[in-house]
């Protein structure tokens, strides 16, 4: 069972981890970045604010990559998501509040200790 949630924990590390650097990439660089600036201007946040939040999802996209950071970077994360979670609900964007809501819980997986035999047996 250890075993399986291992190579699970590292699969969903893996695809969280290429995902968010993306995101945090498309915020910092390349003709997406305009895009950010404004929309963080729309939901009452500074235009440089999104340097922040991509900063913070690349490095916690990237240390997803690593088991020793893989926690920290989990949590890291999930408070970001809560933040586009909140930014979105209080602008009505409740469409948009579903992925957020879905990789946080599934960051939250990567939380999760697997059992072991002892666990099992009581």
């Amino acid at each position: 069972m250890r075993r399986t949630w291992n190579k699970l924990a590292w699969g969903l590390a893996v695809v969280l981890g290429l995902f968010f650097v993306a995101q945090g990439a498309s915020k910092i660089f390349g003709e997406t970045a305009a895009h950010w600036a404004s929309r963080f201007e729309q939901w009452g946040y500074p235009g440089w604010f999104r340097w922040a939040v991509g900063a913070a999802e690349i490095g916690g996209g990237v240390a997803l990559f690593a088991h020793r950071t893989r926690r920290l970077a989990a949590v890291s994360l999930t408070i970001v998501m809560a933040g586009a979670i909140m930014t979105h609900a209080m602008h009505g964007e409740l469409a948009r509040v579903m992925v957020p809501l879905i990789l946080g819980g599934t960051l939250l997986l990567l939380l999760r200790r697997p059992r072991t035999q002892a666990d099992s047996a009581d």
